[in-house]
């Protein structure tokens, strides 16, 4: 009953939670920032990624693996501006490598979203150890695959 006292319901609860894990993904994402070129940054952007997804598991499944949601909070408007600017961070660079000829034109928000398809995919098969892979096994593989994807992207 103490939580009823901060908030109103579990919906709320769990937007604050929503709230929490996406400042904490973006952190991660931020680290692209440093990449001098939007190559580079699509990389760190996508290491990023598999790091928050290994090191924080508990906000990794709320966030991108949950059936639990309640279906009020899935549409509510304040959650799609919660998560949005993180995923509009993955657009934007990859619009940016489309920019430089890095990247084929396929659209940037399609390819933007099979890539964080595919990141996610990957984190859930570790996570649900299907492959039972360490840290390091999981982290080669993540990059290893998102090296052939990216490859596929690029000019020929």
């Amino acid at each position: 009953m103490a939580l009823y006292r901060h908030f109103e319901s579990k919906a709320d609860l769990q937007l604050q939670l929503l709230r929490n894990g996406f400042a904490t993904f973006d952190d991660y994402l931020a680290r692209s920032d440093q990449g001098e070129t939007a190559d580079q940054r699509l990389v760190l952007l996508i290491e990023g990624f598999r790091d928050f997804a290994l090191d924080e598991p508990a906000y990794f499944e709320l966030m991108f693996l949950s059936s639990q949601t309640p279906d009020g909070l899935r549409d509510r408007r304040e959650l799609r501006m919660v998560a949005h600017p993180t995923f509009q961070r993955l657009v934007d660079c990859v619009a940016a490598c489309i920019a430089g000829g890095v990247l084929v034109d396929c659209g940037a928000e399609s390819t933007a979203l099979n890539l964080l398809a595919q990141a996610t995919g990957l984190i859930a098969l570790h996570r649900s150890g299907t492959f039972r892979w360490s840290r390091a096994e999981a982290c080669r593989r993540f990059d290893a695959a998102f090296a052939a994807t990216l490859d596929a992207y690029r000019p020929h």
